[in-house]
């Protein structure tokens, strides 16, 4: 399984894959071109946190391509994040930190 990392905002993805990060729009366009992407993974599975709604499009677009992914409290995030010293927060960070 290939965990990717999603960090949402409200206009962009700050995305975490296989040791690659990625920014997309959070548009139909920028979601397809990340659904594109992680479907030439082999079982890839996005970790994403909810962000105000955000990430509402991205969830239905994942559903409805059969892709499997898991929304994660963001409380719950950062606390990882500060177990393993990550102490800055920044979007790439946190896409990293929600792959792992």
């Amino acid at each position: 399984m290939t965990n990717i990392g999603c960090d949402i905002g409200k206009s962009n993805l700050d995305v975490f894959i296989v040791g690659k990060y990625s920014k997309f729009e959070n548009t139909c366009d920028g979601i397809e071109k990340l659904i594109l992407k992680i479907k030439r993974l082999d079982d890839p599975r996005i970790i994403l946190e909810p962000t105000g709604g955000y990430e509402r499009s991205l969830l239905k677009e994942l559903f409805s391509n059969q892709r499997s992914e898991s929304v994660v409290n963001p409380y719950y995030v950062r606390n990882f994040a500060k177990s393993k010293r990550d102490l800055a927060k920044t979007d790439k960070i946190d896409s990293k930190v929600l792959s792992e």
